[in-house]
């Protein structure tokens, strides 16, 4: 089976497209591809404080990640635990402030609450504007090997490349979207049982499903992509009021 998550590492020289904000030290966060999370790092921490957060941010949330290091210089925390050094180059993009709970109280400082008030500022500035979604659903260009073994159909009916979970009884993988489109794309498919994505304040789920990726609905022979929005949503607490 195709993992759902592709392992292969990037080329050496990687640029990433972040935010057009100049204040690090920073985590972004993407939660679209016109969309991150911005959490600001205090610059009076000691570079391994700063890190310890950023992992523990990353390890917690299971979304890409990024540790703005100086303005032109970033980690890639990814969401298989491998850690990638970058060049930042910065772009105009949308950005959400105070949704995503940090994993510990940060300490606030003079530099910290100036830059939050420049972060506020810029994300006011950008007024509304319309988020779309992942057009790629979390998915990738099939290889050759890959669009070989994946056409058509298994003996149960459904896409090549899923297997169903024997825990939650949904089917899990990577697959062709069934119902075709111009570019074939290969697109990750999770139970409910890989969601991992929390809370790293509470510890809960950010979302009943995984995000930023796609579920496959038995009864329409359909995927459904779950955008990474959902996360902005979570409220602490509210897990256990439903309960």
């Amino acid at each position: 089976m195709i993992p759902s998550h592709r392992s292969d590492s990037p080329p050496v020289g990687l640029s990433l497209l972040l935010p057009a904000f100049d204040a690090a030290p920073y985590l972004a966060t993407r939660i679209e591809p016109e969309l991150f999370h911005i959490l600001l790092l205090s610059r009076e921490w000691p570079l391994y404080s700063q890190l310890n957060v950023a992992f523990r941010q990353a390890e917690a949330n299971r979304l890409p990640t990024y540790f703005l290091l100086t303005p032109d210089s970033c980690l890639w925390l990814r969401t298989d635990g491998s850690v990638l050094p970058a060049r930042a180059e910065p772009r105009e993009v949308a950005v959400a402030v105070g949704k995503l709970v940090p994993c510990e109280i940060l300490p606030s400082d003079s530099g910290v609450a100036e830059r939050a008030q420049r972060l506020r500022e810029y994300a006011c500035r950008q007024g509304q504007r319309t988020i779309w979604c992942d057009p790629a659903r979390g998915g990738w260009s099939p290889s050759p090997e890959e669009a070989a073994a994946l056409a058509g159909e298994s003996e149960e009916g459904v896409p090549k490349g899923l297997e169903r979970c024997p825990e939650c009884g949904e089917w899990r993988g990577a697959c062709l979207d069934p119902r075709g489109s111009a570019e074939p794309l290969v697109l990750p498919v999770c139970c409910l049982c890989e969601n991992d994505n929390e809370c790293a304040g509470c510890g809960s789920l950010l979302f009943e499903r995984r995000l930023q990726c796609n579920w496959y609905d038995e009864e329409e022979g359909a995927l459904h992509y779950v955008p990474g929005f959902h996360a902005l949503d979570h409220v602490c607490g509210m897990d256990r009021l439903d309960e």
